[in-house]
């Protein structure tokens, strides 16, 4: 019994002493693959206009690092972090002066929004690879941990009816929304490939799946005609809410992995 625990401590020191620790500097690129739809429609002297327009959350530069451990048995545990750069979204959707116009009706935001996410995404993985010489192939996958702060800045023309005659008010909302941390999974295929002893390349395709939850609101900007009407917002502009938005995205990334302990050409 003796002789067995001895042999377990020493294959257990021999597997950790050829495991290999490495880093990744990662970047890349992401697309939403369920946009956020919304929809204005106006009608105007019997003619009707529908503007469709998208939020593609999810969507952005990803720049990120990594840190794994890799066994001899071609399994790897992997924890990526990343963040997300140029996510700011434009809209526009035109307005008409109704003041000018007869017979009309309208629904949905007519108006110019400007539309931010800031993200942060962790994820520890398991990574499979299969080897070939100087190359490997991998499949990698486990839990997605993101946090989402969005900031949106809404700028049109609101009309009231004054003794039957629109009047235009031009306002400005500047709102941040804000949730906890939700869990998703995230998904990888990619290709390795060693060009200096210690430094791989490597190119994969992603899939992150998550449905991120927004838990409150805070109105920071509340303009009418230029004058601030911050004052006039109830709770100091806090409210509560309980949407989920559709963070799901795809994409590929790329960089370099650094290999601290490579004893082989192999890796």
């Amino acid at each position: 019994m003796k002789r067995i625990n001895f042999l377990i401590v020493l294959i257990s020191l021999h597997s950790c002493l050829n495991a290999q620790i490495y880093f990744k500097a990662i970047t890349g690129y992401s697309f939403s693959s369920n946009p956020q739809t919304f929809q204005s429609t106006e009608i105007i002297s019997g003619s009707e206009n529908v503007y469709v327009s998208k939020l593609r959350n999810g969507e952005g530069l990803n720049l990120g690092l990594g840190l794994g451990y890799a066994f001899q048995n071609n399994f790897s545990f992997e924890i990526v972090s990343n963040t997300q750069l140029l996510t700011t979204q434009n809209i526009s959707i035109p307005q008409r002066d109704y003041g000018t116009i007869n017979n009309f009706a309208f629904s949905g935001y007519f108006g110019d929004i400007k539309y931010v996410n800031s993200i942060f995404q962790f994820s520890p993985q398991i990574v499979y690879n299969i080897d070939y010489k100087i190359t490997k192939f991998y499949l990698k996958t486990g839990p997605n941990l993101m946090i989402v702060k969005n900031n949106t800045q809404n700028n049109y023309t609101s009309w009231d009816l004054v003794n039957l005659e629109w009047i235009p008010n031009d306002l400005v909302m500047e709102t941040n929304t804000r949730g906890g941390i939700c869990i998703g999974i995230q998904s990888s295929i990619g290709i390795e490939y060693q060009f200096l002893k210690k430094i791989n390349f490597f190119i994969e395709l992603l899939s992150v799946n998550t449905n991120y939850k927004f838990k409150e609101s805070e109105v920071v900007r509340y303009e009418i005609d230029g004058v601030n009407h911050f004052a006039d917002l109830d709770n100091n502009g806090h409210s509560k809410m309980d949407e989920k938005i559709n963070f799901s995205h795809f994409g590929f990334n790329l960089g370099l992995k650094y290999v601290f302990n490579n004893k082989s050409n192999n890796n």
